[in-house]
């Protein structure tokens, strides 16, 4: 057995590939071929997906796609194919990012761990957050920042704050500040007004 990729996928978008199945001696028949967790009833990744590249230019994100034949009806399977997955940024990830690069702040990498956004759904258990180094020569900005996007149909929900590596989990780093941002905006309506107002209010967060 042998699955192929073709192509990078989108968050929301076909996951295509082939599966290859080559014969043995022996007559073996195959009941069915199923997906796991990250892709939805249509056979299209998750909008959760994790990016792995932004701009063409890779995050340090490895995923990947493992293919398992089972046999009999106890689930486990015999793992047997793994493939890198590339997944790029949906326009509306490009568009909030190079706006924050605009204001000096730039995505150097991306880091994802399990964990849940307090009182939101999340149905992959995984947050992936965006590194960002503060290039400004504003004082009052912070030098790093954490960017998590919340990504739906309709849009995302960006989450900022202050970068605190160190930190594992959501309830313990610093407290963020929210933007939303619709699919349909990108390209249409300015969204600098949102992000200048995230990154002030970040600043007077600093000085309290």
């Amino acid at each position: 057995m042998d699955t192929r990729i073709l192509g990078p996928a989108l968050p929301g978008g076909e996951l295509r590939g082939e599966v290859l199945l080559r014969g043995g001696p022996r007559e073996t028949y195959v009941d069915h071929l199923g997906r796991g967790a990250a892709a939805d009833l249509r056979g299209a990744a998750a909008l959760e997906t994790p990016l792995s590249e932004l701009g063409g230019r890779a995050l340090g994100v490895a995923l990947s796609v493992k293919s398992r034949i089972a046999r009999g009806d106890d689930g486990d399977g015999i793992e047997v194919d793994d493939d890198l997955l590339h997944v790029s940024a949906l326009p509306l990830h490009e568009a909030v990012l190079d706006l924050f690069a605009e204001e000096g702040c730039l995505c150097d990498a991306a880091d994802v761990v399990e964990g849940d956004v307090p009182g939101t759904e999340q149905r992959l258990g995984i947050i992936q957050t965006f590194r960002l180094t503060g290039h400004s020569p504003d004082p009052d900005r912070p030098d790093a920042l954490e960017v998590t996007f919340q990504t739906n149909a309709v849009g995302a929900m960006v989450h900022v704050r202050r970068a605190a590596p160190d930190e594992r989990y959501w309830e313990d780093k610093p407290p963020a500040r929210r933007l939303p941002a619709a699919h349909h905006e990108v390209g249409t309506v300015d969204l600098r007004p949102r992000v200048g107002k995230v990154l002030s209010e970040l600043a007077l967060l600093d000085d309290r």
